[in-house]
């Protein structure tokens, strides 16, 4: 008996769209088949979801993940008094860890390179070469994080209690712990930076002392909340400082579980050379290399990318020392006005390690009156590798006093310092430019504005410069979303990136392009990973220049379960064989929108041919379809199409078309005959064109007897029609349609008649009714038939009551007749309405209520003077 198995694709958790299903055969002898019998199906329905990874970590342990937002490869790491090797990992394997979940009595650090961890006298010590990031919440994507994504190779799972590692020292600059010893000094001149050691920590803090008296110290600039291990701190006056470093975390609250020795340092009095200050506005193109830019470490003047000039931070090819580095680049002095608005502006291009504030940090430091520079902004969060327009840096709180301008760039560490570094252009400081007519209150995590699951929120625009929109909203475990924006669609000037952030603010996905470089406008389809509290993000891709009020967006949060509903309306399983074809769709969805259809298609050879993807349709406003040209796929016949729709949260359906036969029957096309000769110089042709697959094109040609065909201007699809034709008397016509498939079939049919010369007049011309005085009598209910001869001219008359109201119809009975109907009163005057055919063939009428009784006059004339003859009555 045949052989025979039911397979349920469901506990084969396979996902929505095109399955090949194939048998192989083994025999006796233990040979095998290749696969045999190959057939496709399309599994369209939804199937519960398969269980989660069975990694949820109990209250002592770690999850790692090898893909964001906690799927993937999994493995459990429980606390341990060691630290673990990528070797511990399991399937999730060295350099691949991408989210990670922590138990709630445990801390996770991890780093880049190997580890050791051990407690001596009670003190925690996590030894490693690599940079250290520390955990006490869920990561669902370590892309954005100090270590990265895919990076990971040793971790320690150690009580959430434990205090920061005791092993702890500043790595950058190097400085002494001792007071008494010569002490490392820097000139007053020059901003500074710090990178220190403390595993363990979730946030940072550096406080830096000044001696006010011999041994004494106190407290003159602390800098919390660090995001890394690294800060910048700018410059100092003249002194004797020490300073201390400390890792926090979130279980150790706002205070330091420990910190590092104390470190010294002095500044000498070495400024920067006196100059004469620059009114404002100020600009500076950076063209030419000018003295009165003051530059430190790497920083240089030269040729920018793009054919540009200014000043770069690299020596030559990247800003690779071998060591941790950084170095000022130092405006002139300008005097900014009392009053008014100051407002710094520069375009600048990096290309660094990444775009967060960690590593490689860029800085704009502002110093009053000769005093030490400040930070005033970090640049973050933006673009590498293109010229961006930096923000509008309000100036203001210094307005009246002379200052100066830093770009201060630190690389807080020795690696990945391989890029082409920081280059500057076109400074300058004026008033405002803010557009006051855009403005909005969600720049901030902590200002996001509140939205819902299934809600459009339109209205919003990116406004200048640098902002960036916050929205949250609640959401359940396992809920699947489509989220997307609506801007470059809509007109908008904004290219928009798209992020999702979780309950903490950490990165879950983020989308710039739905198409890169074709459809600009974001999308994330996500399924939730927890329940609680998500934040969406809302950006310009060249922030933090961008914006304004051409810069408007929507922004739509649906969730949604169920696959679009497709159809492929043509072609049907016979296919044109040798020109090209539409393959139209017919699509719809019930929650989001369907994003995209891509179109696939199956040689006829179905043991050794694969499905190709043809082409993609991302803009349904136009219809879902694709052009194929055949000629470039092969032998059509058994072969197969396959279009597959999804939507905005990534729910998938299609539809397979299989080409049962190619075309090769010509299209079907009758055109009625005409009476030869006929007496009208205007007449209708009716036709008709049809064919079994689809027909391309039905066209009407004509041309005098012998002469060149020429188009009526119409080209018809499938169906019947009809078009006036009007020619000169005396002549003979060949008219001729033409049928055309999306094969390339062809087929016409013709007819020919010949228009009479001659024109013989009505009866009522017998009697003169071409002039007034002739005029026929209208009796009511007594038709009419007239006919035009050329330039004619018919009058009748009547005998009108007043108040009484008169219906008068001309109808075309043949011919193409085109009639104007006019009254007059007896004393030639012309009365109102005027009535006129609207075209060949078609009527003309007249309702009217005589204010006198008395006798009145009815003049018909064609509205087309050169239709005429015989048969035009």
């Amino acid at each position: 008996s045949p052989f025979s198995i039911n397979a349920d694709v469901c506990s084969a958790y396979l996902q929505n769209g095109l399955v090949d299903i194939a048998v192989r055969v083994w025999d006796y002898e233990g040979n095998i088949s290749v696969p045999q019998g190959v057939r496709s199906l399309v599994k369209n329905y939804n199937c519960t979801p398969p269980p989660p990874a069975a990694c949820t970590p109990s209250a002592d342990q770690v999850a790692v993940y090898s893909e964001p937002n906690y799927m993937g490869a999994c493995t459990r790491l429980n606390l341990n008094s060691g630290a673990y090797s990528s070797s511990n990992f399991g399937s999730v394997g060295a350099k691949n860890i991408a989210s990670l979940q922590v138990g709630a009595n445990v801390r996770a650090v991890v780093s880049d390179a190997s580890m050791t961890y051990y407690t001596d006298y009670g003190n925690q010590q996590i030894i490693t070469s690599g940079r250290v990031e520390a955990f006490e919440v869920n990561d669902p994507n370590l892309a954005d994080n100090q270590v990265g994504s895919d990076t990971i190779m040793g971790m320690v799972v150690q009580p959430r209690t434990a205090r920061v590692s005791d092993d702890d020292v500043v790595k950058f600059p190097v400085l002494d712990t001792s007071a008494s010893a010569n002490i490392v000094s820097f000139p007053t001149k020059d901003s500074l930076g710090v990178s220190f050691y403390e595993p363990g920590g979730t946030s940072y803090r550096v406080q830096v002392f000044r001696e006010v008296s011999a041994g004494t110290f106190t407290l003159f600039q602390e800098y919390d909340k660090l995001p890394s291990p690294a800060a910048s701190l700018g410059s100092f006056p003249p002194g004797k400082y020490r300073l201390w470093a400390c890792g926090k975390s979130f279980s150790s609250g706002t205070g330091c579980s420990n910190n590092t020795p104390y470190y010294y340092f002095s500044v000498t009095s070495e400024g920067l050379p006196a100059q004469t200050a620059k009114p404002v506005p100020w600009t500076d193109a950076l063209d030419v290399n000018s003295a009165e830019w003051s530059m430190s470490g790497l920083w240089r003047w030269g040729d920018l990318s793009e054919g540009r000039k200014g000043f770069i931070y690299n020596q030559g090819g990247s800003y690779n020392t071998g060591t941790t580095n950084y170095g000022s680049l130092t405006s002139p002095p300008i005097q900014l006005s009392a009053a008014g608005s100051a407002i710094l502006r520069f375009q600048y291009r990096f290309e660094t390690e990444g775009p967060y504030p960690y590593w490689d940090q860029r800085w704009v430091q502002v110093a009053v009156d000769g005093g030490a520079f400040k930070n005033v902004m970090q640049l973050s969060d933006d673009a590498a590798n293109f010229w961006l327009s930096s923000p509008e840096i309000d100036l203001t709180a210094y307005k009246g006093q002379k200052i100066r301008v830093r770009f201060f760039f630190y690389t807080a560490d020795d690696r990945a310092n391989t890029g082409a570094g920081w280059q500057i252009d076109q400074v300058s400081i004026g008033q405002s430019a803010l557009q006051s007519t855009c403005s909005d209150s969600n720049s901030t995590l902590a200002t996001a504005e509140s939205i819902a699951i299934n809600q459009h929120v339109t209205g919003q625009y990116i406004c200048p410069a640098g902002d960036i929109d916050y929205f949250k909203f609640t959401g359940a475990k396992g809920q699947q979303l489509g989220i997307w924006l609506d801007a470059s669609r809509d007109g908008s000037t904004l290219d928009p990136v798209l992020t999702l952030l979780d309950k903490n603010g950490s990165l879950i996905f983020e989308n710039d392009d739905q198409v890169p470089f074709v459809v600009q406008d974001s999308l994330l389809n996500v399924m939730l990973p927890e329940t609680g509290e998500y934040y969406l993000k809302v950006k310009a891709w060249n922030h933090p220049g961008a914006g304004g009020t051409d810069y408007p967006y929507s922004l739509h949060l649906f969730e949604d379960t169920t696959p679009p509903v497709i159809g492929i309306t043509s072609p049907g399983s016979v296919w044109p064989t040798n020109t090209v074809f539409p393959i139209n769709v017919d699509g719809s969805d019930g929650s989001t929108r369907i994003m995209q259809m891509d179109f696939f298609w199956h040689p006829a050879d179905w043991q050794g041919g694969t499905w190709l993807l043809i082409g993609t349709d991302f803009n349904g406003a136009d219809g879902w379809t694709m052009q194929v040209d055949p000629t470039k796929l092969g032998v059509l016949k058994n072969s197969a199409l396959y279009v597959e729709a999804k939507d905005a949260a990534g729910n998938i359906s299609g539809e397979i078309r299989i080409t049962a036969q190619v075309d090769t029957v010509p299209p079907t096309v009758k055109i009625a005959p005409l009476p030869n000769p006929i007496g009208s110089t205007a007449f209708e042709l009716k036709f008709s064109g049809s064919d079994d697959s689809a027909l391309q094109s039905l066209e009407l040609q004509s041309r005098p007897s012998g002469g060149t065909w020429a188009s009526s201007g119409n080209v018809w699809p499938t169906g019947y029609y009809s078009e006036w034709f009007i020619g000169t008397p005396g002549t003979t016509y060949e008219f001729r349609v033409v049928g055309k498939d999306t094969s390339g079939n062809s087929a016409e049919a013709s007819t020919t008649t010949t228009i009479a010369t001659g024109c013989t007049v009505d009866a009522y011309e017998k009697n003169g009714d071409g002039q007034k005085t002739g005029a026929s009598v209208l009796v009511i209910g007594q038709p009419q038939e007239h006919n035009f001869c050329a330039n004619d001219v018919d009058w009748a008359v009547f005998d009108g009551v007043a108040g009484k109201t008169y219906f008068f119809t001309a109808e075309s009975l043949s011919g193409g007749a085109t009639i104007k109907l006019e009254l007059q009163d007896s004393s030639g005057t012309t009365l109102l309405p005027v009535s006129v055919s609207p075209g060949l063939g078609k009527p003309a009428a007249i309702v009217w209520k005589p204010t006198s009784s008395g006798k009145y006059y009815l003049m018909v004339t064609s509205v087309l003077p050169e239709v005429a003859g015989t048969d035009v009555r």
